[in-house]
């Protein structure tokens, strides 16, 4: 009989735990990609800034967006700004427990006043940029303050995008 109740008990317990997932909404992204930036990139005579990023989860392609501000310097003389659209995968280091933007592209991209020649460049040294600085910056870190997050952190199933938001799960089995 006890084996039967343990058995019973342990069951439930292992469906309420793969079903457990945490949901994290476009403002709490939005408000830690905020806090990464201005995001600053010099190479020879051109710096680029990054800022005002617009955090969009994309639940069809699973991705992260970010649309930026950009404002480009070339020797000082020749100031421009603009826009661009950034999209990346999001991804779990276990170890730390953080979520990274990794394999940001940068696709739609207009500056200002900026003659041809330089727009190739400049779409480059932001690629860069934002290379550089997603990888060693988490998006979102899991807190060892809350249970369901010391939980996630070392059973984490899967990371998607569903209904604006995105969704970690995590189970034992």
């Amino acid at each position: 009989m006890r084996t039967f109740i343990f058995t019973i008990l342990f069951c439930c317990f292992s469906m309420n735990v793969n079903a457990i997932s945490l949901e994290f909404t476009e403002q709490e992204l939005q408000d830690k990609v905020t806090a990464m930036m201005p995001l600053e990139k010099k190479k020879g005579i051109m710096t680029i800034v990054l800022t005002n990023p617009a955090v969009r989860l994309n639940q069809e392609t699973n991705r992260m967006g970010i649309k930026v501000d950009m404002a480009v310097d070339v020797l000082g003389s020749l100031k421009s700004t603009g826009h661009a659209e950034i999209s990346g995968e999001l991804m779990y280091n276990k170890k730390q427990g953080t979520f990274h933007l990794v394999k940001p592209e940068i696709g739609d991209m207009h500056i200002d006043k900026l003659p041809n020649k330089y727009q190739p460049k400049v779409k480059e040294l932001a690629q860069q940029a934002l290379e550089k600085t997603m990888e060693k910056r988490p998006v979102y870190e899991l807190r060892d303050d809350s249970l369901k997050q010391k939980l996630a952190r070392a059973t984490l199933k899967n990371v998607s995008v569903k209904d604006g938001k995105l969704v970690v799960e995590f189970g034992l089995f």
